[in-house]
């Protein structure tokens, strides 16, 4: 039997594809969709509006979760700096304390001629001190 050239004998195929986009198919489509089946147009517009309503609840409860976690944010920001300002102020009052105990216990020495050991117990907290003004503590 005789074997066929490439292209005799055969006959073209014609692919017709159509493309669109958005959440719907273009009205010729929606027609051609009614016409092969009633109430396909119908189906389709009552999934889009499912789709739209069940994306709205999405945003909403995304939107009202951004915003809780933005005021726990904010809530815990608070607290931390509470925290911090309470810190800040006892370590400042201690600093105090050991300062005024070391110029009591300067003049103690001092009055009782032990200048070297009064100039060592003032110099060690006041070092602190520049230190810490130096540093913006």
């Amino acid at each position: 039997m005789p074997s066929k050239a490439a292209g005799q004998g055969s006959q073209p195929i014609n692919l017709i594809g159509y493309e669109y986009s958005g959440p719907l198919p273009s009205a010729q489509e929606l027609e051609r969709y009614e016409n092969l089946s009633k109430g396909a147009a119908k189906m389709f517009f009552d999934k889009f509006a499912e789709e739209q309503t069940h994306r709205h609840e999405l945003e909403k409860s995304e939107s009202a979760a951004g915003v809780l976690s933005m005021e726990k944010h904010y809530d815990d920001r608070a607290k931390e700096r509470s925290t911090n300002f309470k810190g800040n102020i006892i370590g400042q009052i201690l600093s105090v304390v050991v300062c005024l105990f070391a110029l009591a216990l300067c003049g103690y020495l001092a009055m009782n001629s032990h200048t070297w050991e009064a100039v060592a117990v003032v110099a060690i907290p006041f070092a602190g001190i520049i230190r810490a003004i130096k540093s913006g503590k």
